[in-house]
């Protein structure tokens, strides 16, 4: 530690050209380690029998800074919400949860007399909103529950800890039914619409774990999970180790989410159009006068999701698209509406004829899609977004000088070729048979799984 605080441009450095001074009272340091160190045994207790020497844990070590600095290390420390202790237990902070959510609950029962107090609906929302965020903070970290080599739940060291959570549940479920204290907790939560405080921490612990899933490559985490989900260690697992296996999930099959943002000067290369009033939408799509007219579509159908395109140019016949993307467990309707925009871009990419200076129109009847065309923040399903940007720049290359502009239509109002795309879509989720003019950008392969509806499954 001395040789990396006074190294060539390291922290000391830094502070003397800086003109900074550190706090070194601020300082803190753990030794992370649960080896015991031997004791020699007193003359007293060799003189009882007491031959081999004691185990013990070590005590505080002292870090020489240099320049009469130095630091104690400690057995615990909070770091980020988290008391971190040195044999990495978290009983201290798993005490300070428990107390947590005591507090919270108390509080709420204050609010949910039954004379005079709140409604149990809202001292249960209140409960989930306030006191189990609290006391469930980073629980993936220091409560995670694994899976065992039986296949069964594996609460090791955790075990007198749900006991305490769930004691403090149970407190909020009296609060918000009124039932009385003698009521067993399996019904009293069944009658409260609360999960087990298992259940509840198992559900935590696996959308932590689809983070992890749906992080890129270069991210330092994302290396870390997928050597996690390879091995499920018998003795001594990692809370990583416990996530990644109780949400039973493979990592290669979730999409990919970037975690980086645009820029804040990033402008969407489409213009889009959202009439806040339905009959204004109607209106203007009968007076609507283009060249070309693309409408699109996603449908969820006997828990299959489908996506079709129709363009119209002039009194040509219409052409189709349709494209088959999987079950409504690992794809999502707001999927299939991206699609159908990308079906529809990929029509106007292999039109044979000259649109150069042309105008476009692009119908939807799904506000979310259009929206995520100016949204900087990365969400599901963004990477099809790009996909359909890429194709508008192709789009774009291949007819010099094309407008596209993407409008919102109410669904279901009799608009002609509205219903003609929706039953397209319909027939498109009855299987990949139906497939037709799909081969543009990321439909080539096969997409992969959604992580809204991988956590809708879990």
């Amino acid at each position: 530690m001395k040789n990396l605080f006074n190294r060539q441009s390291g922290p000391k450095e830094w502070a003397d050209t800086h003109h900074s001074t550190y706090d070194f009272v601020k300082f803190v340091a753990i030794g992370f380690t649960r080896r015991m160190v031997e004791v020699e045994v007193e003359n007293q207790e060799r003189a009882e029998g007491r031959r081999r020497p004691k185990r013990r844990k070590q005590g505080p070590t002292v870090i020489d800074l240099g320049n009469g600095h130095s630091i104690t290390t400690t057995n615990s420390h909070k770091f980020l919400g988290v008391i971190l202790d040195k044999e990495l237990r978290f009983k201290e902070h798993a005490a300070y949860a428990v107390g947590k959510g005591a507090k919270w609950a108390t509080q709420v029962r204050r609010l949910a007399r039954m004379a005079k107090g709140m409604h149990g609906d809202f001292a249960r929302q209140l409960y989930y909103t306030v006191a189990a965020k609290s006391m469930l903070y980073a629980v993936d970290v220091w409560g995670s529950i694994g899976v065992g080599g039986d296949g069964k739940d594996r609460t090791w060291g955790i075990g007198g800890v749900l006991k305490k959570l769930e004691s403090v549940q149970r407190q909020a479920a009296i609060q918000s039914t009124g039932a009385l204290r003698s009521t067993l907790s399996d019904l009293l939560f069944a009658h409260a619409d609360m999960l087990p405080m298992k259940e509840n921490i198992k559900l935590i612990c696996q959308a932590a774990a689809l983070r992890i899933a749906s992080l890129p490559k270069d991210h330092p985490t994302a290396a870390a999970g997928h050597r996690a989900m390879a091995i499920n260690p018998r003795v001594h697992p990692s809370p990583l180790n416990n996530i990644m296996h109780i949400s039973k999930i493979k990592p290669d099959m979730i999409e990919t989410i970037d975690t980086l943002c645009k820029s804040p000067r990033w402008r969407s290369p489409f213009k889009t159009e959202i009439l806040s009033m339905k009959d204004e939408a109607l209106q203007a799509e009968k007076e609507r006068e283009v060249d070309v007219k693309i409408y699109s579509d996603g449908s969820g159908h006997d828990g299959h999701i489908g996506a079709a395109a129709v363009l119209i140019y002039g009194h040509r016949e219409p052409k189709v698209a349709r494209h088959y993307l999987g079950p409504d467990t690992e794809h999502t309707v707001y999927e299939g509406e991206c699609v159908g925009q990308l079906l529809g871009m990929g029509l106007l990419q292999r039109h044979t004829s000259n649109l150069s200076h042309s105008n476009t129109a692009l119908l939807v009847d799904n506000q979310s899609s259009i929206t995520s065309h100016h949204a900087r923040k990365p969400r599901p399903g963004s990477y099809i977004i790009e996909s359909i940007c890429t194709t508008h720049m192709d789009v774009r290359k291949r007819h010099s000088g094309i407008k596209i502009r993407i409008h919102w239509i109410p669904g279901h109002k009799d608009i002609k070729y509205s219903d003609v795309v929706d039953a397209h879509a319909k027939k498109a989720a009855e299987g990949s048979q139906h497939n037709c003019n799909n081969r543009v950008g990321i439909l080539k392969k096969r997409l992969p799984c959604s992580r809204s509806a991988t956590k809708q499954k879990l």
